[in-house]
């Protein structure tokens, strides 16, 4: 399996590829804008896909669904049919025309995507629409690999259902969370997998790796997703101790030069270091460019870069680095299983 981070700034855009019976299939999980341009529907015009098997909307935070509303907008036009939309808006459908929130734009883009939501819906182009659910049926993909949710549960709505209510009533200032449904996704067959695990929050790794050690199940991993794009908060380290890795497994930063949010945290990608992963990331940004100063790219061939050379000693500015290398750009990852 092909796996592509598109590089989109501080957000997720991601790209599986597979074959089957001599077939391509494609997958999809958030799409966002980034510097005017939608690189997930570039990349599904420059292939030419014909059909998509799904989409995932991870949750409803700006910087996952943006481009989202174009694409299903090309699809619609195009009549490119996807096989199952799964989504974590069961709480929010009747709101997101109501999003308290300032900014045109991501008014605009929430319009833009309920718009053609709607209209790809009306015209069939998704063939069927549900809600992730780590109860939700595991997805056949090929061989013995499977596609399951391990997030959302359940309870996850109903403590945002809780958030919003005591929101609407003013009774707290706080501002309903959405990343408490962020999806935690895990491809795999009976011995190995990747694990996409979105903006999921501390609690959902609480969770599952109290769920994992009750049922004494070791989970392998071959590939990370690094949780909400690096952050202190959304980190368990009891988890990630937990689970068994290959031996530097890469972990994945999706990153970008926000200067609101400055992720990844540096004490998040040195804890990934420190457990054996190899750290790879989008953009070279705040805790990457800290723990890793001076880097120097210079192998385009080898995207994992694991000779790629780390100098110790600071320098004043941030070096020219190659697209497609350890620290920039798409990440292209082949996982086999």
């Amino acid at each position: 399996m092909q796996v592509t981070f598109k590089n989109v700034g501080q957000g997720d855009s991601i790209l599986l590829e597979w074959e089957k019976e001599g077939k391509t299939h494609y997958g999809i999980i958030d799409c966002n804008i980034y510097d005017a341009k939608n690189p997930v529907l570039e990349e599904i015009i420059k292939k030419k896909v014909s059909y998509i098997d799904f989409i995932i909307l991870s949750h409803f935070h700006f910087d996952h669904y943006s481009g989202l509303g174009e694409l299903l907008e090309y699809l619609t036009d195009n009549k490119i049919t996807v096989g199952i939309f799964i989504h974590t808006l069961t709480s929010m459908f009747l709101e997101i025309f109501e999003l308290q929130e300032n900014s045109r734009r991501v008014i605009r883009n929430t319009e833009n995507f309920a718009l053609n939501f709607e209209k790809a819906n009306k015209e069939e182009i998704l063939l069927e629409i549900d809600a992730a659910s780590n109860k939700y049926t595991p997805i056949h993909l090929y061989d013995e690999v499977y596609l399951s949710f391990l997030a959302p549960t359940n309870q996850d709505e109903i403590l945002l259902s809780k958030q919003k209510i005591r929101y609407s009533k003013k009774l707290s200032t706080t501002f309903p969370d959405v990343n408490f449904v962020s999806t935690v996704i895990l491809i795999s067959n009976k011995d190995e997998g990747i694990l996409l695990t979105s903006d999921a929050k501390k609690h959902s790794f609480v969770r599952i790796f109290r769920k994992m050690a009750t049922d004494k199940m070791k989970l392998h991993v071959k590939l990370i997703q690094v949780p909400h794009h690096g952050s202190l908060y959304n980190l368990e380290e009891k988890f990630w101790n937990y689970i068994k890795k290959d031996d530097k497994c890469p972990a994945i930063f999706s990153v970008g030069d926000s200067k609101k949010d400055k992720l990844p945290n540096k004490e998040v990608v040195e804890f990934f270091d420190t457990i054996g992963c190899h750290n790879i990331s989008t953009n070279y940004v705040y805790g990457i460019s800290d723990f890793y100063p001076g880097t120097t790219i210079t192998d385009n061939k080898n995207p994992l870069g694991y000779n790629l050379p780390i100098f110790a000693t600071k320098i004043k500015t941030i070096p020219k680095a190659i697209p497609h290398s350890r620290f920039q750009g798409d990440q292209i990852l082949n996982v086999d299983f």
